[in-house]
């Protein structure tokens, strides 16, 4: 039994970093009733990211989120509960629509498109939110994409009480977005990054001690100017990092891959995507080709929208080397 906010989150760090297959659930418990915000979140991401549905985690995750005095935590309490809780009522979506707090009903528009809905909930978010966005263009522009990702048809999207600028080309949304930083929030910048719907995490890592595919991230904002990292999402192959070119390769059997190609212990590793990689014998190996692609997908804003991206540049401006 661990006490002390240190303590905990070393602990909560060592569980995300080890990704044991059976969590801690007393000790998640635990941290998510102490009254140490860090500690609290930190049990939020934990929850978020092994989908963990523990009744008794979801209820103490349940009075985070309808706690207004909770500040940024309830945010990420409302959204932790959008993806993991399977028991989460109609009401309770409605009630995050129809929130005065504008970034209560933002976080529950997120949260809802990150996995399939049933019909008639994204009937009755559909007509609640329609209203509450009537003269909020920001909230307009999220519900549509949130009804759209759950598929709701364009005859009916164009049947909503509002009208939702057309999209941007990649060169006036970087613009917008560069433009909002001011304003924009690295709180829910945070819940982007760490969200299945983009997959940040499944190549970048914001700590030292987690090694993955991508460059490391948790001192992204010391040097590099938020220009660079919009271009980073919305071109991803305009400007490669040394070291993360991919390379297509081509084997004396006349297969070809292309992704990263890592040289070890006399073979060659080709990471294809963040999910697969093939390990060739390094003697089969016949031909070795640098291309300009990064392994990096095209196309990531489309499932954010302008104030989500510029949300998530946000947070990544935030990374910085601590002092």
């Amino acid at each position: 039994r661990l006490s002390g906010a240190t303590a905990q989150l070393s602990a909560l760090y060592l569980a995300e970093a080890l990704a044991p297959k059976k969590l801690p659930v007393k000790f998640i418990l635990a941290c998510l009733q102490g009254g140490d915000a860090r500690v609290q979140s930190e049990a939020l991401l934990l929850m978020r990211q092994r989908g963990l549905d523990d009744a008794a985690c979801c209820q103490a995750v349940r009075k985070i989120a309808f706690d207004h005095k909770s500040g940024d935590l309830q945010l990420e309490a409302i959204f932790t509960l959008g993806v993991t809780d399977p028991t989460l009522s109609k009401d309770d979506w409605l009630a995050w629509i129809k929130d005065p707090s504008k970034d209560v009903a933002i976080v529950a528009l997120r949260a809802l498109r990150q996995t399939s809905r049933p019909p008639e909930l994204i009937q009755a978010v559909m007509e609640a939110a329609a209203i509450c966005a009537r003269d909020d263009a920001g909230l307009g522009q999220e519900l549509v994409l949130t009804l759209r990702m759950l598929g709701v048809p364009a005859e009916r999207l164009a049947g909503l009480p509002f009208k939702v600028a057309a999209p941007k080309d990649k060169s006036a949304l970087a613009e917008a977005v560069l433009a909002r930083l001011g304003t924009a929030s690295p709180t829910l910048g945070r819940l982007t990054f760490f969200s299945a719907l983009t997959g940040c995490t499944k190549c970048h890592s914001v700590r030292p001690d987690i090694v993955k595919i991508g460059p490391l991230l948790s001192e992204i904002g010391t040097a590099t100017q938020p220009q660079y990292l919009v271009e980073s999402i919305l071109e991803p192959s305009k400007v490669i990092k040394t070291g993360f070119m991919s390379e297509r390769v081509e084997t004396r059997d006349g297969k070809e891959y292309t992704g990263l190609a890592r040289a070890e212990r006399g073979r060659l590793s080709v990471i294809l995507s963040a999910d697969e990689k093939v390990s060739l014998a390094l003697n089969q190996v016949k031909r070795r080709t640098p291309i300009n692609v990064s392994l990096m997908p095209e196309g990531l804003e489309g499932a954010m929208t302008e104030s989500e991206l510029a949300d998530l540049v946000s947070y990544l401006v935030s990374l910085k080397a601590k002092p």
